[in-house]
Formats: structure tokens, sequence, C-alpha cells
């Protein structure tokens, strides 16, 4: 677990400072990660946005954490969609992590790219990395199970909690993953 921590740590270190001066921390998501947000978007989106979009970010950290499959697929919307995968796939792809892995974690930069009250859609560009340790090769410690950047997460509010729409980004090829997918983080 130490090496974990060393690892994240090292790591968000880079993301903060790559980012510095861009975004003020709203706090912990997680044991292990906080979010940041331009300080005129959190006039521009409201506090009541602001408190669910991190709500779901800190639930999203949480299930990722625990392997919490019904708690993660909870936070997708029923009309998601990532290329010609939907919500089904995406629960295939989850259990197979959650199976194979363990201690997983994510460490990621967000930003709020758009935010449309009327529509109830928020936009979130993020870079980030999708961490775990092989149940089969504990020794070969925390490894990268999938990396992204700059793609667009679509939150989308419904009945008063966001909701995963869909992620659109540059499709690479991933690890675990038959077509290019980055299914959350």
């Amino acid at each position: 677990m130490t090496g974990r921590l060393f690892c994240v740590a090292l790591f968000c270190s880079a993301l903060f400072f790559a980012s510095a001066g861009t975004s003020y921390a709203l706090g912990p998501l997680s044991e292990h990660h906080s979010m940041g947000i331009l300080p005129h978007l959190q006039k521009e989106v409201g506090e009541d946005v602001l408190n669910g979009v991190t709500k779901f970010f800190k639930d999203s950290e949480y299930a990722i954490e625990h392997g919490d499959i019904e708690g993660l697929m909870a936070l997708y919307s029923e009309n998601y969609t990532n290329g010609g995968h939907k919500k089904a796939d995406a629960r295939k792809i989850w259990e197979r992590l959650f199976a194979s892995f363990k201690d997983m974690v994510t460490v990621h930069n967000m930003r709020i790219e758009t935010y449309s009250e009327k529509t109830g859609v928020i936009i979130i560009r993020c870079t980030g990395l999708l961490l775990g340790v092989s149940n089969k090769d504990t020794a070969s410690g925390l490894r990268t199970l999938d990396n992204w950047t700059n793609s667009d997460h679509i939150l989308v509010n419904e009945s008063g909690s966001w909701k995963l729409l869909g992620t659109y980004g540059k499709p690479t090829k991933r690890l675990w993953f038959d077509k290019a997918m980055q299914p959350l983080f």
C-alpha cells in the first residue's frame, strides 16, 4: 500500500504542477484524490450543480476503490453510450477489471468545459489514469490499466442526480477493451 500511495502522490504532484494556477481545490473526493474547478466556473454553474457533480465523482471514486460494481453502475445513465458501447458493455468491462485487479484507483486532472442549465448537461474535460494491482501477480505492484488525455466526460442531471451519459475523446487502443473505450475516468 505504501508503494501505491507513493506512486499516486507522485503523479498527483505532477498533475498539480502541470495545472498550477488553473483551478482551486474543492476538497477531497476520496482518501487519495481531490477536485479543483476554475473560479469563474464556480459562479457560472452554481453551488447546487457544483455539489452534485462533486458528489458524482466522490461516489465514483469510492466505488472504484472499493470494487463496488453496483455503486459504480448506478452512476451510469440508462442512455449511456460510448462509441458502440452501452451501459451493459461498461458493466462487463468493470466486472472483468474488479475480478482481475485489486487496489484500483484513478488519478485525474479535470476541468469543467461547459454547462447547460436548460439541458442539464455538463461536460468535464479530463486527463488521467486507472491503476491497479494484478490479483495474479501482486509482486509487480501498481500498474496502469487505462489512460486518457483530454477526454470529455458528459454528465446529465436525471431526477436530481448526475449520471454519466457518455465519454468523448480521441480513440486509442487500451488494455481490456475490444474497442477503444474509456468507461469512466
